[in-house]
C-alpha cells in the first residue's frame, strides 16, 4: 500500500511545497488532536510525505460523483496538505479554519481548482471515503460534497497527468512567412535606425 502510493505520487511529479516543513506530523498525535483515527492508507501517505506538496504537472482525476466545477468530469488537484510553515497550507490550521463550514467528521487533505477542498470522511460507516467539497454549492442535494473514491489509495489511483497539459506543454513548430509589405517596412525601419 505505502509503496504504491509513494511510487504513484512520485511518478506524477509530487514534491514538497517550497519551505513547507514546519514539523513532521505523527498520526498518533494527529488522531489525538482531531479526536478521530485517520485511515491507515492516509497515515502511510503522511509518513512518506510529511510536508504539504504540489505537482510539477497538471494532475486530474474523475470522481465517482461529478461536481459542478468538474470540467469534462475532471477535477484538477492543486495541492495535498500536510505540515507546513505557511499556515494557509497547513493541515491542522485548515481544519480549524473550516470547522464552522465542514462537519467535524470531514478532514481536509487537499485542494482542487476553484478553492474547493478534498476531504476524507472519518465516520465509522463511511470511514476513509474521499470527497470533494464544493463551497459554492453547499445547498444542493449533495450538501456540496461529491464522492471521489472509497479510500485514499483508490483516490491516488485515480490521479493522472492531464491530457490538456500535455498538449499545451508540446508546442507545435509554426512557419511564418512575412509579406513583401512587412519586409519593406522592417527594412525601412532598420535603415532609419542607422
Amino acid at each position: 500500500m505505502v509503496a504504491e502510493i509513494i511510487s504513484s505520487l512520485t511518478a506524477l511529479g509530487y514534491r514538497p511545497l517550497k519551505g513547507a516543513l514546519d514539523k513532521p506530523l505523527n498520526c498518533i498525535e494527529l488522531d489525538d488532536q482531531i479526536k478521530s483515527a485517520l485511515p491507515d492508507d492516509y497515515c502511510a501517505f503522511l509518513s512518506a510525505f510529511p510536508e504539504t506538496g504540489v505537482f510539477d504537472k497538471q494532475i486530474v482525476f474523475s470522481a465517482l460523483e461529478k461536481s459542478p466545477w468538474a470540467a469534462d468530469g475532471k477535477e484538477v488537484l492543486e495541492v495535498l496538505y500536510a505540515s507546513c510553515s505557511d499556515k494557509n497550507n497547513d493541515l491542522l490550521t485548515l481544519r480549524t479554519q473550516y470547522a464552522e463550514q465542514l462537519p467535524a467528521h470531514f478532514f481536509v487533505i487537499g485542494q482542487v481548482t476553484g478553492a474547493n477542498l478534498v476531504c476524507i470522511d472519518l465516520r465509522n460507516e463511511s470511514r476513509g471515503k474521499v470527497y470533494v467539497w464544493d463551497h459554492e454549492h453547499i445547498d444542493d442535494a449533495h450538501g456540496g460534497l461529491y464522492w471521489v473514491a472509497n479510500d485514499f489509495s483508490a483516490f491516488v489511483d485515480l490521479l493522472h497527468v492531464s491530457e490538456q497539459a500535455t498538449t499545451i506543454a508540446s508546442p507545435k513548430l509554426v512557419r511564418m512567412e512575412l509579406s513583401d509589405v512587412l519586409k519593406a517596412r522592417v527594412a525601412e525601419l532598420m535603415k532609419n535606425k542607422k
